[in-house]
């Protein structure tokens, strides 16, 4: 575009932001400040889980969450020592939390984070170190993912449930 022209886009829309608020506390009721991954659905119904699309509680444990369109989402809420995008050990771990925010705001969510246990995965010596582990809940979203390279153990945090685990290549 050349100096002094205008350049017309036509009618934009933007897509309203549909609010979603409530309150996190660890597993004795306590008020957490606690981390937030936030995934959407897309219209195939895949999962788009965006590790950089985070937010955060408050001390006292309200949090609104801000950006959401309507459609259905998943939240991940976790209490962790460092970043969320280091993949630090969890203290506190949240199931796949959907919320379909299509009829509107979604208010007084109240979320109880409890003590996630942790699972220690190995591969057979000799088997390939290139492959990719991933548990799936119940709705078969992912919840927690690694890839291989070494024979080393590989360390997951999970939720209390009942996990399916997935290996591919």
């Amino acid at each position: 575009l050349e100096p002094g022209r205008t350049l017309d886009l036509g009618d934009l829309a933007l897509v309203p932001e549909v609010p979603t608020s409530g309150t996190v506390s660890g597993p004795d009721g306590e008020p957490l400040e606690a981390d937030f991954t936030i995934g959407t659905f897309a219209g195939d119904g895949t999962l788009d889980l965006d590790d950089d699309w985070t937010q955060r509680s408050e001390a006292t444990g309200r949090f609104e969450l801000f950006g959401l369109p309507a459609g259905r989402h998943v939240l991940q809420v976790s209490v962790q020592s460092g970043s969320p995008r280091s993949r630090p050990e969890a203290e506190l771990l949240s199931e796949n939390l959907i919320v379909d925010t299509r009829a509107g705001s979604v208010h007084d969510l109240d979320i109880r984070l409890p003590r996630p246990s942790r699972v220690s995965v190995r591969w057979a010596s000799g088997a390939r170190k290139d492959l990719r582990l991933r548990f799936l809940d119940e709705h078969g979203l992912p919840r927690q993912w690694g890839r291989f390279y070494l024979a080393a153990p590989e360390s997951f945090t999970l939720p209390p449930g009942r996990w399916n685990v997935e290996v591919t290549d």
